[in-house]
């Protein structure tokens, strides 16, 4: 079995940001690091001009089975913003469920040491809350990419 997650998590980077809907949402002002488009990896930097996109950290369960190998790779991919209501946290988690939901990726993109695999991906549950600043609120959606090997 491949270990599977660096893949995914460059997948994530290039797909949000090539993502239209959701660089309207953040605007620009990105910083060292996060390709100039607000997207970051894990935590932002402190003082990071919101709204941004940070991924979280990833769970994966081994889903192999007797012929082949696989993985559920689960990453949050939260929403931050401090706009005024909810409408632009709600509209950036929108944009995001839009680039991944019900979407394959196929094997000549995700390819670990010298096995390739495709992955069905799902957001399977969003969530969004106010922090205790009464401003700031966080929009969660965890994506589940399901992984299997391809056997040549």
């Amino acid at each position: 079995m491949s270990y599977y997650g660096f893949d995914v998590q460059s997948y994530i980077f290039t797909t949000l940001g090539n993502s239209s809907a959701l660089q309207s949402v953040l605007g620009t002002g990105g910083s060292s690091g996060s390709s100039d488009n607000k997207i970051y990896d894990s935590i932002a930097l402190q003082g990071a001009e919101y709204p941004f996109v940070n991924i979280g950290e990833e769970q994966t369960v081994d889903d192999s089975n007797a012929s082949n190998s696989g993985q559920i790779v689960t990453v949050p991919i939260i929403m931050n913003s401090q706009y005024q209501g909810q409408k632009e946290c709600k509209a950036g988690m929108k944009a995001i469920y839009d680039a991944f939901h019900q979407t394959t990726i196929n094997a000549s993109t995700l390819t670990s040491g010298s096995e390739a695999y495709v992955a069905l991906v799902f957001v399977r549950s969003t969530n969004i809350q106010t922090l205790s600043d009464g401003i700031t609120r966080i929009g969660t959606l965890n994506v589940d990419f399901i992984t299997q090997a391809v056997i040549s």
